[in-house]
């Protein structure tokens, strides 16, 4: 059995036979007996590489079964088991395009939509890449998505990009404004 530990989140490798699994669940049972802890089963998830139907006795637990390919979250993060990473992409894409949804709602002066752009969206994006590369057309829509933002009314969600991108992820010391560049964030964080 092979382990891990997130905070409250945990991982178990575990081999697919009825001894194997009972042993990990009381041993699991000791644990949260000693420490006064409990397990939500309801959000228990179980990937099985194995294609085939689980035996009767697997199917008796109430976890959340993950086919190969599908994206799940674990401590927020998207995860694949052999998904293609394009997948994990338009999870992080989406997640972005909502939550710019919500800020084009809000009346925001150009400095505004900076700060959401700079603190929120592009925060939004390192978080998700710093377990997984996203590749360059992530990058670039991303780009385009907070480029888009920064420059358009409320109502069509249009406008004039008046000054270039290049621009505003420069450092404020060399005469820009600051925006991380998602790309070399993330650069910079494989590097560590």
């Amino acid at each position: 059995m092979i382990n891990g530990h997130f905070v409250d989140d945990s991982f178990l490798i575990v081999r697919e036979d009825e001894q194997s699994i009972s042993t990990t669940l009381n041993y699991l049972d000791i644990f949260c007996k000693a420490l006064g802890s409990s397990i939500q089963w309801k959000k228990t998830s179980c990937y099985r590489k194995l294609v085939h139907e689980p035996p009767n006795w697997l199917q008796n637990y109430q976890w959340k079964w993950i086919n190969a390919g599908e994206v799940f979250k674990f401590i927020s993060i998207p995860f694949s088991f052999y998904g293609h990473p394009t997948q994990l992409c338009i999870y992080v894409v989406q997640k972005v395009e909502s939550n710019l949804d919500y800020w084009l709602s809000k009346k925001l002066s150009l400095v505004g939509k900076f700060q959401i752009c700079s603190k929120v969206l592009v925060a939004t994006h390192v978080y998700y890449s710093s377990c997984w590369v996203p590749s360059q057309a992530c990058y670039n829509k991303l780009e385009k998505l907070l480029w888009d933002f920064l420059w358009c009314n409320s109502f069509d969600k249009k406008g004039f990009h008046k000054v270039a991108w290049e621009f505003f992820s420069l450092l404020r010391e060399v005469g820009g404004m600051g925006i991380l560049d998602c790309k070399c964030q993330c650069i910079s964080l494989y590097a560590k």
